[in-house]
């Protein structure tokens, strides 16, 4: 059995005796009772009397509650229960509401947490209230009005606070109430507060503190670069020391511990369990414990039920609902039977039809996978930052139908959502084709209908039971069987509900969102930690280290900032008091004196103890503590290593090498291929962006930006100009407007462009966003109409005329935004650009931008002239192309410009680059290659295919290897 980290030496006899034994928490209670039994069964006992050790909070309860059993008539008649700390802290944000005199936007809940903390404090010290009546402070006046508020409705509730609880236990053990102890030993505690002290005195005349008399640790001093530094110098060291000896005890103590315990917790666990990031590692009881709990509320079982519970009524940023498709904690389940079907089970034969490609049935969790990711594109693809529950439930009802049904036209999502939505409130059989493929879109619609009959306000209880129900139709806390640290965190959120049913005794009813703010309070106040066996490597925080006893102890932070601790004054109270009374933090000296025991009791808890700092904050220095001697420690400078230690960890796998240049080739029929000029030119910057995009239908996620999208406000640009020339199909026609017809036909084709924008977008599209949209559009319509009036004679044949051709025996189907006619009968190519162009882009051997030169190809019409329209606000709004006529339109460039001497040539030339290119294409060529900037820049989300980053530095690395060879 490894040894205790308590040595029970000091205290057998005190035990032996029937001494009541303090300590100021549960851990160190508990390991004096481990120590306790492992001395009486190296004596050779079975069996012994259990020692009388106690925390200190515990004993008070219990203390507390043999009162109320006895019903002591004189302490508490009329009889009172004990406010908790949430419900204490509602009372105070009541009376500081109910203060005529608190200013206009006061923060009422940062208030009434630091007046409650201040109450305790004054009660926990014996502060007398007379020494605040007079003292022209301007926040203890106003905490005076709060208090007498405060326990006002204390007294109308027949409530107590824990503190007056106390004060009566200590009146109960000087009344004879309570027998008095022979003796109290008090073991790990630093102070006392006056309370804890008087109660201690009237318990026992006899008490006094228990000291280790161990002999001096040796000590070295660790100086690390930073916080980082020294945390993960930390691990590898209690790594170290565990692998060397695991019976041996060892503590790493941090001072800020529940500031950095994620960044803690991460390090020590990728430095123990490096493996616990790989998907399929099983979450792992990790070799070492940690003394101090993360809050509840960001647990990730109960942040998953407080988000179901707040997006049902409010407007969420995509983020959160993307976050919560991704929650596995919610999801409708089926039932077959009466019994819950398993999660990767097959549907039954009705959903025979959706299989995946070995002909294995989809299990009904996979399809809602499926549904859950769909859901996000369709989010994406929308281009909003925030949406509202209602419109979330019909994207999961569209992805929902494109799941089940492989794929499907918008409308018939529509009409989908609205079957669901009008079948609501019956008991029909969901629309799924199997019952044991659950809709998740008919689960959000029911709650939605909860969410809509729920009351105006209720109480705590009422809104305890509708926000479980909720969770219930979501199918919270999920379908798979939760592990141990889960099962826990459910447990407490079910111990958390029962607390806030409780505050009716103590508030008013409230309305929904109220309760569900005062739920999530209350779940980010609640420590959790989850229950796990003991180790030898023991994370504390410096109270939690008073007391044991280590063989190996680090103890980080050990500079000048943290030893001692700053002071930090009360601002509702005077100075004067707060020192006289020593509250907590208000004295220099007092923190100078407490610094100083915790590092003389430190040393005499170890055989070995290595103190460490972080160097650097930042770009601001730190210094070692001057409370550390130099001339007693033995100074080190270690750096740890910082190489991840999962790559480490992992065995060297044999690779083999696959040939990837080439993929299987592409079989096509009369179709078109999906993608059209768009494939011809990813293949030209880089085949394999070209494979992976449109063979393998990789595609970077939508992200939404403020306000319309580049390609919505492209998309504008074209519409507009569609619906000005449907409407003056020539030059002739616009140049007989005068200017405010001119204006008035702008402005109408305008407001037809946008007016789906208005419905689609309506989240954005007020009136105020609509004139300044509308206001651009009509000064770049006003530029560029410009340069068309200074063209050669022209009509419009067709706008964004569609054309179907095949080019290498690649079908395509193009969409060509302008067809000019000139009066000699040749034909000029528009392409609407609202980015920057450059002609140049038609001069290399593989053509950067195909659409001119396939339309080119495509048309039996004379060329004139290929044109980009360059319109753009934010670069110029201007012609850009190549013609053997030049001045036929402003800007344009002659061919010589792109190295051809007329079109024959030109054309031909263009037909063999994208003859060579569609054969590529269909060939499967695909190597990581790139021909272009355009097409390394923008292909970052291919990096998890192509692994471009790792061949890149690979490469590197050989060039530079065979430069040192030579």
């Amino acid at each position: 059995m490894p040894p205790s980290f308590f040595t029970i030496d000091p205290l057998i006899s005190s035990i032996q005796a029937g001494h009541l034994i303090l300590t100021p928490n549960y851990r160190l209670a508990r390991h004096i009772t481990e120590a306790w039994g492992q001395y009486c069964s190296a004596q050779g006992k079975t069996v012994w009397r259990q020692p009388l050790v106690f925390a200190l909070d515990n004993w008070l309860r219990n203390c507390w509650d043999e009162l109320v059993d006895a019903a002591h008539p004189a302490l508490i008649a009329p009889a009172r229960s004990v406010i908790d700390s949430h419900g204490e802290l509602l009372l105070w944000r009541s009376s500081i509401a109910q203060d005529t005199q608190l200013p206009e936007g006061a923060d009422i809940a940062s208030l009434a947490e630091l007046a409650m903390t201040t109450g305790q404090q004054l009660q926990r010290c014996a502060v007398p209230l007379n020494e605040l009546n007079d003292s022209h402070h301007p926040g203890t006046d106003s905490l005076l009005r709060w208090l007498n508020s405060f326990n006002s409705a204390l007294e109308s509730k027949k409530l107590l606070t824990w503190e007056q609880a106390q004060g009566l236990v200590a009146q109960a053990f000087k009344e004879g109430g309570f027998p008095a102890y022979p003796a109290i030993r008090l073991v790990g505690f630093q102070t006392l507060t006056a309370l804890h002290r008087g109660i201690v005195a009237a318990a026992s005349a006899d008490v006094a503190p228990v000291k280790h008399t161990t002999t001096h640790a040796a000590l070295t001093l660790q100086n690390c670069r930073d916080d980082q530094d020294e945390i993960t110098a930390a691990a590898q060291w209690a790594k170290a020391e565990h692998a060397r000896n695991p019976l041996q005890r060892i503590g790493v103590v941090f001072g800020n511990l529940a500031k950095s315990q994620q960044q803690v917790s991460r390090i020590f666990h990728d430095t123990f369990l490096p493996e616990h990031c790989l998907p399929n590692s099983e979450r792992a009881i990790p070799p070492f414990n940690f003394s101090a709990g993360s809050p509840l509320g960001k647990t990730p079982l109960v942040a998953s039920a407080l988000s179901l519970l707040a997006v049902q009524t409010a407007p969420q940023p995509l983020d959160q609902w993307c976050q919560l498709l991704g929650d596995p904690f919610w999801g409708a389940t089926p039932v077959a039977n009466g019994q819950a079907v398993d999660a990767n089970s097959p549907t039954t034969s009705a959903d025979s039809d959706d299989r995946i490609e070995d002909d294995t049935p989809l299990s009904w969790h996979h399809r809602q996978l499926i549904t859950r990711a769909n859901c996000e594109l369709l989010l994406r693809d929308n281009n909003k930052l925030v949406y509202k529950p209602g419109e979330f439930r019909a994207s999961l009802a569209e992805a929902e139908l494109r799941s089940n049904a492989g794929h499907t036209p918008t409308e018939n999502a529509a009409e989908h959502a609205a079957a669901i939505s009008t079948n609501a409130n019956t008991t029909a059989a969901p629309t799924n084709p199997s019952d044991q493929a659950p809709s998740l879109a008919r689960a959000w619609q029911d709650n939605a209908e909860q969410v809509r009959r729920q009351a105006n306000t209720a109480s705590y209880c009422h809104w305890a039971d509708e926000f479980t129900q909720r969770l219930n139709t979501l199918g919270w806390p999920g379908s798979r069987s939760l592990d141990s640290i889960e099962y826990q965190q459910h447990q407490h959120w079910l111990s958390l509900l029962e607390e806030f049913a409780a505050l009716d005794h103590c508030a008013a009813p409230l309305s929904a969102h109220g309760a569900l703010t005062q739920l999530t309070r209350m779940a980010k106040a609640t420590p959790f930690q989850a229950q796990t066996n003991d180790s030898q490597v023991q994370i504390l925080g410096l109270l939690e280290a008073a007391g044991l006893q280590f063989d190996q102890l680090w103890i980080t932070g050990m500079d000048d900032r943290q030893w001692p601790q700053p002071t930090a004054l009360n601002p509702l109270l005077p100075v004067a008091v707060q020192q006289q009374y020593q509250l907590p933090r208000s004295s220099a000296s007092q923190e100078l004196t407490l610094a100083r025991q915790l590092i003389e009791d430190f040393q005499h808890s170890s055989q070995a103890i290595i103190f460490s700092y972080a160097s650097r904050d930042g770009d601001s220095e730190r210094e070692v503590s001057r409370l550390i001697n130099p001339a007693s420690v033995v100074a080190t400078s270690i750096a740890p290593d910082l190489r991840q230690p999962l790559l480490k960890s992992l065995p060297c796998a044999k690779l083999q090498t696959i040939e990837i240049a080439n993929g299987p080739p592409l079989h096509v029929g009369d179709q078109a291929v999906r993608g059209g000029t768009a494939i011809l030119q990813a293949q030209s910057g880089s085949p394999f962006n070209a494979f992976a995009t449109w063979r393998l239908g990789a595609q970077a996620l939508a992200e939404p930006s403020s306000g319309l999208s580049a390609m919505e406000r492209g998309n504008l640009v074209h519409k507009c100009l569609e619906l000005f020339w449907l409407r003056f199909n020539d030059q002739a026609s616009v140049k007989a407007l005068d200017s405010a017809a001119l204006d008035s036909a702008l402005e109408q084709v305008i407001a037809e462009a946008m007016r789906p924008l208005h419905q689609s977008r309506s989240d954005i599209f007020g009136p105020r966003f609509a004139a300044i949209e509308s206001q651009r559009l009509k000064q770049l319509l006003q530029q560029w109409l410009a340069i068309e009036l200074k063209r050669s004679n022209f009509t419009v044949l067709a706008p964004e005329k569609e054309l179907l051709m095949t080019i290498g025996g690649l079908p395509l189907k193009l969409r060509i935004d302008r067809i000019d006619r000139l009066d000699d009968q040749r034909v000029v190519l528009i392409d609407y650009k609202t980015g920057d162009t450059n002609i140049n882009c038609w001069a290399g051997e593989r053509i950067e931008q195909p659409q001119l030169p396939l339309y080119a190809l495509g048309l039996p019409e004379h060329i004139a002239a290929l044109c980009f329209g360059q319109i753009s606000t934010t670069k110029s709004v201007t012609a850009k192309g190549v013609s053997d006529t030049p001045e036929i339109i402003p800007g344009l460039q002659p061919l010589d410009k792109i190295n051809y001497e007329g079109w024959e040539d030109c054309l031909d030339e263009w037909r063999e680059q994208l003859e060579t290119l569609a054969a590529e294409f269909l060939a499967g060529q695909a190597e990581v290659a790139f021909y272009n900037s355009d097409a390394l820049r923008y292909q970052s989300h291919l990096y998890p295919l192509n692994r471009w980053p790792e061949i890149s530095q690979r490469d590197n690395a050989a060039i530079e290897m065979l430069a040192d060879m030579d």
